[in-house]
């Protein structure tokens, strides 16, 4: 599944992917093995018990007493082997039919069977002994759907007993009714003059019992046979996770094709996938001639030479790096017009949201390239690290991390080892320094919670603990267990993975499963803090919480917030990385220093997953180093320093005084990732001030430090990678401080380019251009003709950015129009919270679009529902930056109004606790701010 939209960025974060942190067991054999290990409820058998409950009046009344009304889950004795899938879909009419038959195996006497669907509509159903066709059939008693647990139920007039079954049912269903299932979407192609239709699937988490009736459980490993019926002619094709092995012409009338493919391996029922569409392909292949292709409309046919080129090295670098080939006879990278995540990891067909797959270098930017390099890698990953085998909650960690290492073997000049702290770490250690984070080990009590627990725990701090972990182990080590476990993963119930065991036999001298399970089963993290005397450091920990005065014991820890921590120092002295241990049960450690050392550095390239807070005279030193000589450290340490000091401000455990002394050294720095901590930073602090009167003052001090880069690179393009990274970074932050000479580039800009379609405006300046453009000059004429031309647009990068800019108009009524019109099938359901986020982003849109929210609430549910994660997120994005009791009191009375918050529940919390932060953060530290400004000449 996909990540919340950032606001300022194009990217669409990958990939609707394996269950990833929730504690799931999983057998390749298809059993399920101690389902309720992923909820920690008990499996329906025959001896559940019957619930009562008591009414007000002290009566007695029986309620919900039939098993499929108790329990949400299925029985563990009811296993699915294979699913022999028909499926017609009607593009026209916007509807589907279907037939399935289910081969199970049920291993207990039961005289009823569960079987998940969602907006099906059966019309027959018949159970059949044996997995052979023309099997005795067994006798019926009734069937019917039990909506609240999402089920069929099929009542036998006799027990079933232990043996091999069949279940036929024919059904039908709507491809309107969301873009989750089995959907229709719509795109227009340029190339023909025409609307086209065409019919895809997206299955995970629980979706796919909206497709066909099955076992729509992710413990449930099953073959598929799929048989797709198509359009005869007209370009239409159609795709699934293994190759077509026939097709068939129907009578010449009826005008369709109906293809089947060959038996698929075993998979969990959210990998499957069913495609109709009439998309053009490119071929490639790997080194060992796996056939890759990308496929897309044609109008978009030459964006998919970039991600095949990526597609075809990365699977090369998989099988080299886990030892292990590719296991299907093809591998397919398809591009949606409507996709509601940034990627989902099918075997054998990825699919994608176009703008994380489809790469023009003519209208896409250097962060577009970069995105859709990282979200093919992290989907390819899958197909062995949560595909081959499905590996508890460390499936979207993995494919997170190895994103980053696929990536930098494909592109070796992106230094992409640095950018995974920018990118990944950064945003999750503040997110996880909040009181309302969770651990990556989570149990889900409902479907809603797995929907929900897809998001930066599960998959940026999973990535974060394995580079920590790799870091220790050493590349080799880790790589080689990685190897062992995929060859030698067989099912066994167990609390430790046997990934770490995996991994220990490799590193006999380390408690991997102890170590792990500290970062793993516990929320939050450690700030490392010392003394000193003389040449030694006495090393300890504490729990960092961004807000140091909140209770820390609301939610307890079996491990008190401790953690085994393992820390690389580096000295002036000796720049060689030192290894050392700060175990959970040791207060403290020492080590020992150069006798004539001048500055430390713990955490050295930032490979640890904590903070860490030097004592003043050691901040000074670093400071004093850094501006002495920008290559005294590496850029991941200089971005550390600066991440640390002021997330340490913040929370007032270090006086901001102590950072912006330190943040001046970037004058100097010419690589992005330290630049992307100091914008970060700089600018969250500029959007708490910016009612107050320490904004013009903090924004000359901004400008101040931009200046240098901005006249050395300023609005012509770069040649390299890191140079447009930093320049982009650069830009954004002096137009985001007024900066005089950005903005007048920029409403320029936008004035040749409305005046005159026909002018070029380079893809990475387009977000500035269309943004502070739109701003400095955007009337009405001005927004409706960028309007017009998002209408009109055919490239997906290109319309996002659109839509971007057009989110920062000044006039009041041209926001109001703007949300009007998203609501309308102008905009793509997929990016409709997107253009909300993006409306939050302007300080005049935000009070528009929090009063659009509250307003226009049960709207959105109608339309997303409260199961829709994106939705409960956007509330959190909108308020982000909040900072008057008042807003706080709006946004507790909202959801007193609306409690069901479904998946948005944990991000109702996190808000909250955002808002109230900052809150408590102008009443702290706006004097030492003010402070500061004035001893500096800035007010």
């Amino acid at each position: 599944m996909g990540f919340n939209l950032p606001l300022v960025t194009l990217a669409v974060l990958s990939g609707a992917l394996a269950i990833a942190v929730i504690v799931l067991s999983v057998s390749l054999s298809g059993a399920n093995k101690e389902l309720s290990s992923l909820t920690g409820t008990t499996p329906i058998t025959e001896t559940t018990p019957i619930v009562e409950s008591t009414t007000m009046a002290g009566s007695t009344t029986p309620q919900l007493t039939e098993p499929w009304e108790l329990d949400y889950r299925l029985p563990n004795d009811t296993l699915p082997l294979h699913y022999e899938i028909y499926l017609h879909p009607d593009l026209v009419s916007g509807t589907f039919t279907g037939k399935v038959a289910i081969h199970l195996n049920v291993t207990k006497p039961r005289d009823f069977v569960l079987i998940h669907i969602k907006y099906l509509t059966i019309s027959s159903t018949s159970v059949h002994k044996g997995i052979e066709a023309n099997g005795e059939q067994i006798s019926l008693g009734e069937t019917f759907e039990y909506v609240p647990n999402e089920f069929w139920v099929v009542k036998l007039r006799s027990a079933m007993q232990p043996g091999l079954y069949t279940i036929n049912m024919d059904f039908t269903g709507s491809l309107i009714k969301d873009i989750v299932g089995f959907y229709k979407s719509n795109y227009y192609n340029s190339d023909t003059n025409q609307t086209r239709t065409i019919a895809t699937s997206k299955f995970e988490p629980t979706y796919a019992r909206r497709a066909f009736p099955c076992l729509d459980e992710p413990s449930y490993k099953s073959t598929f046979g799929v048989t797709l019926v198509r359009p005869k002619g007209d370009g239409y094709v159609s795709y699934s996770n293994m190759p077509e092995v026939s097709f068939e012409d129907d009578v010449p009338s009826a005008g369709l094709t109906t293809v089947k493919f060959e038996k698929s391996v075993e998979m969990v029922t959210y990998l499957a996938c069913f495609i109709v569409c009439d998309f053009q392909e490119r071929l490639g292949h790997t080194k060992r001639g796996v056939p890759i292709r990308t496929i897309s409309r044609s109008n978009q046919f030459n964006s998919t030479e970039y991600p095949l080129e990526i597609g075809i090295k990365a699977t090369d670098y998989y099988e080299e790096y886990f030892d292990i080939d590719y296991v299907l006879p093809k591998q397919d990278l398809i591009a949606i017009p409507d996709f509601v995540s940034g990627a989902m990891e099918h075997w054998g067909l990825v699919t994608f949201r176009e703008t994380a797959m489809l790469y023009d270098p003519l209208e896409s930017s250097t962060s577009n390239k970069k995105r859709v390099a990282t979200v093919v890698a992290h989907e390819l990953a899958h197909q062995w690290f949560g595909n081959l085998m499905t590996i508890i909650w460390l499936n979207e960690g993995f494919a997170s991390y190895m994103e980053f290492k696929a990536t930098d073997a494909c592109e070796t000049t992106w230094d992409m080892m640095t950018f995974i702290l920018s990118d990944d770490v950064g945003p999750v250690l503040d997110l996880d320094s909040k009181l309302s984070s969770h651990p990556i080990v989570v149990p889900v009590n409902h479907p809603d919670e797995i929907t929900e627990i897809f998001d930066a725990i599960s998959y940026n701090k999973g990535a974060a603990v394995l580079m920590m972990l790799e870091s220790f182990m050493g590349p080799a080590n880790f790589q080689l267990g990685i190897q062992n476990f995929l060859k030698e993963y067989k099912f066994k119930n167990a609390a430790t993975p046997d990934l770490w065991r995996a991994l220990q036999a490799v590193t006999p001298n380390l408690d991997i499963a102890g170590i792990m399970d500290t970062w793993t089963r516990q929320m939050g993290y450690p700030v490392l803090s010392y003394t000193i005397s003389g040449n030694k450091l006495t090393v300890k920990q504490s729990r960092f919480l961004s807000d140091p005065n909140s209770n820390a014991t609301v939610t307890p820890s079996p491990y008190g917030y401790k953690w085994d921590v393992p820390f690389f120092y580096i000295t002036d002295k000796n720049p060689s990385p030192q290894l050392k241990w700060l175990y959970m049960n040791n207060d403290s450690v020492t080590i020992e220093l150069p006798n004539d050392f001048t500055w430390v550095k713990l955490n050295a390239d930032q490979r640890g997953f904590f903070r860490v807070n030097y004592l003043p005279e050691h901040w000074n030193a670093l400071a004093a180093a850094l501006g002495k000589n920008v290559s005294a450290m590496k850029p991941s340490d200089r971005w550390g320093l600066i991440d640390d000091s002021f997330s340490l401000s913040a929370a007032g455990s270090l006086p901001y005084s102590t950072s912006l002394e330190l943040v001046q050294y970037v004058k100097n720095d010419r690589h992005p990732v330290p630049w992307s901590a100091a914008s970060g930073k700089l600018s969250y602090i500029s959007s708490l001030i910016y009612i107050t009167n320490l904004y013009p003052g903090f924004r000359e001090f901004i400008i101040t430090l931009v200046e240098p880069s901005y006249s050395e690179l300023g609005w012509n393009d770069q040649a390299s990678f890191l140079d447009q990274n930093l320049q982009t970074t650069i830009l954004s932050l002096a137009c985001l401080s007024d900066y005089t000479p950005c903005l007048e580039t920029a409403a320029d800009r936008l004035t040749k380019w409305i005046n005159n379609p026909d002018e070029y405006i380079p893809p990475n300046f387009r977000n500035l251009v269309y943004r502070y453009g739109i701003a400095q000059i955007g009337d009405a004429a001005v927004w409706n003709a960028m309007w017009d031309r998002y209408t009109k647009e055919t490239d997906p990068n290109e319309a996002i950015k659109l839509l971007y800019g057009l989110a920062f108009a000044k006039e009041p009524w041209l926001i109001h129009q703007y949300l009007d019109l998203a609501k309308t099938d102008k905009v793509r359901s997929q990016d409709y919270f997107t253009v909300l986020e993006y409306i939050s982003a302007n300080p005049v849109g935000l009070p528009i679009v929090w009063d659009f929210v509250r307003n226009e609430w049960q709207y959105l549910v109608d339309r997303f529902t409260t199961n829709n994660r994106y939705l409960g997120r956007m509330v959190g994005t909108v308020t982000s930056k909040f900072t008057q009791q008042i807003r706080l009191d709006e946004m507790k009375e909202f959801f007193a109004k609306y409690p069901d918050a479904g998946a948005g529940a944990r991000a109702r919390e996190q808000s909250l606790e955002t808002v109230q932060n900052n809150i408590q953060w102008l009443k702290v530290n706006k004097p030492d701010l003010e402070n500061w400004l004035k001893e500096n000449g800035f007010m």
